[in-house]
């Protein structure tokens, strides 16, 4: 008793002395870093929140930040730069890197700690490994973490010191956890967090734009070179930005380009570069080397960036979809899956397969998307498949590989397509509609050790990290170009860009919802790769051409989509079903 009240007296006076001489004493206990739902939950604010709607500023002090407050800002639309753009550097862009974290009302949190703490010594909780992914892989992006339980939730947004948290939103409790459908969840809101002052990390929103887009009119090419090709795509371009062959100092190419990089195209057009790039990902290298040029030019390595694909599958009888492809044998996987001879029909019709098993999607509802692309296709008079159809005809032509039918698998066509993206101050000295780019992500998704998920993409990476820098959500979207080499993988792209919950893609693409003028989310209004163009065997050049002339408000009158100020473009190159590229790009009229 004595010590106790020997202890209750040295307290009263430390509190003491602490008032008058303004000493804080606080006892602080170290957390094991080893525990992930300790470490995670322990830099939550877990102070009452609300919700917020429209656009509100709130600033609030940072538990163990003494030096500024941080400001919390919930962004209504693609305001985001010009609002936390700093006075003493307005081309610097407000794009922090952020983490999604678990974070509820403070009520709740004793129950939520224990259920999270006992999902991640399980690792069986959804929950619980999109937790450890994003704290392993150290994901940039924004989201939610949804819990089971049917808790409020909030936004949770944070850079990586110190953590940010927003708002509270209630979300549904069955919800598929994956950073992508966290994006796209939240009540149909968004919420950005940046700090008050200073910058972190770049952007490329608005540092550039583009000036050209050409697509060649040809499907059929047995009279000209690839080389040939590349050239009158550029050139082509260039005159529709209204700029000449000796503009260009940065050169962009991929792995159609004949010759070693992009050396043989850049004496075959005698170009004059100070910055070349061959970046190959396959069919979404275009919207990734679109975003590389913005990059590029931002950083003052080039002023006009010419970027070009051309090819002649067609002309050359390539059966691209049907038959192995050739593939160096010194790739570390050859040897486990060379002897079985993947084909890309086959790959992509597991993901199909694996997607109707699990959420229940119809051969009806992938019809949809090549309906859609047909209503799209018959106004395009350089369409290869110009004829309208509908489901019962998708449904009832051949079987390629189960459950994909022939309808939907895209066209193999020979021509290619071209992009000028210049600096702003030149954009704005040219007589054309000006056209700039204000968000790109990009990811490659493998195998990841075995524990592949056939029914997502790389967009679940690729999709956040553009609409992030752009301070934009999914439902800003009016127009979208997507990678459509078969009706399935629409689809999937559809869900890991957010447009739609994981598992609903099939039902958000029926009954006409992707038909411009009809549907909710117009898309590939040229035809696509299912009806139109799909050149050498890489369809995101000629969806960001797409996505331009909607924007200029070029796009044939029948399918131009009103007010379109804001397009999205998303590439998917190589197999879907093993390891693949994915690049997200988004563009904004000004």
């Amino acid at each position: 008793m004595i010590v106790v009240m020997m202890m209750a007296v040295i307290v009263a006076v430390m509190l003491i002395v602490g008032a008058v001489l303004g000493i804080e004493w606080r006892v602080e206990r170290r957390k094991p870093r080893a525990e992930p739902a300790q470490h995670l939950l322990d830099h939550v604010i877990t102070a009452d929140t609300q919700p917020i709607a429209g656009d509100l500023h709130i600033d609030v002090a940072i538990a163990d930040v003494p030096s500024e407050p941080r400001q919390l800002v919930r962004i209504g639309g693609r305001d985001l730069n010009e609002r936390l753009r700093p006075a003493d550097n307005p081309h610097d862009g407000a794009i922090v890197e952020y983490e999604a974290v678990a974070v509820v009302q403070r009520r709740h949190l004793r129950q939520v700690k224990k259920k999270l703490g006992a999902a991640l010594a399980g690792q069986h909780d959804a929950a619980a490994m999109a937790l450890m992914r994003v704290e392993r892989d150290r994901i940039d992006g924004v989201g939610a973490i949804p819990l089971t339980g049917g808790f409020d939730f909030a936004c949770a947004l944070h850079n990586r010191n110190p953590r940010l948290v927003l708002s509270a939103r209630t979300m549904p409790s069955d919800s598929r956890t994956h950073v992508t459908a966290a994006v796209g969840g939240c009540g149909g809101h968004r919420y950005v967090a940046a700090p008050k002052r200073g910058i972190r990390g770049m952007t490329i929103n608005g540092k550039a734009y583009i000036a050209g887009a050409y697509e060649h009119p040809t499907r059929l090419a047995p009279d000209k070179t690839v080389a040939q090709l590349h050239a009158e795509v550029a050139l082509g371009a260039l005159a529709d930005a209204g700029l000449a062959r000796e503009d260009v100092d940065g050169y962009f190419c991929s792995g159609d380009a004949p010759g070693p990089g992009p050396a043989s195209m850049a004496e075959y057009m005698n170009l004059k570069l100070r910055h070349v790039e061959s970046t190959e990902i396959g069919g979404a290298s275009y919207t990734l080397l679109a975003a590389h040029a913005a990059e590029a030019i931002a950083l003052g390595k080039c002023d006009v960036g010419l970027v070009t694909l051309a090819g002649r599958p067609r002309s050359e009888g390539m059966a691209t979809g049907t038959a192995p492809r050739p593939r160096d044998p010194n790739q570390p996987e050859a040897g486990w899956e060379m002897p079985y001879a993947i084909t890309t029909a086959n790959g992509y019709a597991m993901c199909a397969m694996r997607h109707m098993h699990e959420f229940g999607t119809t051969s009806e509802q992938l019809a949809w998307v090549k309906v859609a692309a047909s209503h799209h296709a018959q106004h395009n008079p350089h369409a290869m498949l110009p004829e309208v159809v509908t489901v019962e005809d998708v449904v009832s032509s051949p079987m390629i590989a189960d459950p994909l039918h022939r309808l939907d698998c895209c066209v193999i066509s020979d021509g290619g397509g071209a992009l000028v993206i210049v600096r702003p101050e030149i954009a704005k000295k040219l007589k054309r509609p000006l056209v700039k780019i204000i968000g790109a992500g990009e990811a490659v998704k493998h195998l990841t050790g075995g524990t592949f998920d056939l029914t997502t993409s790389g967009a679940t990476r690729a999709g956040p990290i553009a609409f992030a820098e752009a301070g934009i959500t999914p439902a800003d979207i009016k127009y979208a170009s997507i990678y459509d080499s078969f009706t399935i993988t629409v689809i999937i792209q559809l869900e890991d860009l957010g447009f739609c919950a994981k598992g609903a893609g099939g039902k958000f693409v029926a009954d006409g919802n992707l038909i411009s003028g009809v549907g909710k989310l117009p898309f590939n209004t040229d035809g696509g790769g299912l009806c139109n163009n799909h050149p050498a065997n890489r369809g995101s050049m000629t969806k960001v051409i797409e996505a331009v002339r909607q924007l200029r408000g070029e796009a044939h009158p029948a399918v131009q989509v009103k007010n379109c100020d804001l397009a999205l473009a998303q590439g998917t190159g190589f197999q879907l079903a093993t390891r693949h590229g994915s690049a997200t790009l988004i563009m904004e009229r000004e």
